[in-house]
């Protein structure tokens, strides 16, 4: 085994449990591009990075003080910052086997 192959054993034993090597391996690689980082999407990208997904997070907005409400990923400090900025440290921090990317763009320029 390889050092990766051991700290993957290891993160993602209980859920290689649950579902199966095969399904933790497909959801390894799998990539998901979250456009919006909003509460809902806070929840999702915690979700996913834990599980092992890989994600990308798209969002052009700043941080406001509304943020700091529903988004446990931001704090005072991140005000008038970009949000995908502000957030890709942290939600990479979940999970340092996976790759958190961010795009700072509206998502209506997007080639989805």
């Amino acid at each position: 085994m390889t050092e990766n192959t051991i700290k993957e054993s290891t993160r993602y034993d209980r859920q290689i449990r649950v579902w199966g090597a095969e399904a933790q391996f497909r959801l390894q690689n799998a990539k998901v591009l979250i456009i919006n980082f909003t509460n809902l999407n806070v929840e999702v990208a915690k979700n996913l990075v834990l599980a092992g997904v890989h994600v990308t997070i798209a969002d052009n907005r700043v941080v406001s003080l509304n943020d700091l409400a529903n988004n446990f990923f931001l704090s005072m400090e991140d005000v008038g910052r970009p949000i995908t900025e502000a957030v890709v440290g942290r939600v990479q921090e979940l999970n340092t086997l996976v790759t958190v990317k961010t795009v700072n763009a509206p998502s209506s320029s997007l080639a989805i």
